[in-house]
């Protein structure tokens, strides 16, 4: 048994998450702010000269030192692991307070039974027949 939250269940992460190439890090940075630099074109808007700028920049520096990503690389994993351990929970908890909650909530207020868990006091048996014969298992795959 797990001490740590009294549980049969662990819930450590067992994979390792790798830690993509110093060049892919630079070009995917360089791409952004290529986006960035033309994106205001889309509106008639001029061309942002300074993002053009860093895009050419982090994309030469890709190419020839890749090397000199190596710790941003490192730390915006980890910033990304920490943004996903504290944005998860979150968004978890607006999906059941904001949809299934007050679903939930409705369903009770009208007296729907959708999983039909009520208690039947008369009821021999909660088991329910299948109307289906074996012919359902025939070509299952």
């Amino acid at each position: 048994m797990n001490q740590k939250n009294h549980s049969h269940e662990n819930y450590e992460r067992t994979e390792k998450v790798r830690l993509g190439s110093e060049k892919n890090f630079g070009l995917t940075f360089a791409v952004l702010f290529l986006i960035l630099a033309i994106a205001p074109l889309l509106f008639q808007h001029p061309l942002r000269l300074w993002a053009l700028i860093t895009s050419a920049v982090l994309a030469l520096i890709s190419f020839t030192f890749p090397q000199l990503f190596k710790y941003s690389n490192r730390y915006w994993l980890k910033f990304g692991m920490l943004l996903g351990k504290i944005v998860s929970p979150v968004v978890l908890g607006l999906l059941f307070f904001l949809i299934f909650w007050p679903i939930g909530l409705l369903l009770k207020i009208f007296g729907k039974d959708v999983l039909n868990l009520k208690l039947q006091a008369t009821a021999s048996s909660y088991w329910i027949k299948s109307e289906e014969g074996l012919s359902t298992m025939k070509d299952q795959f």
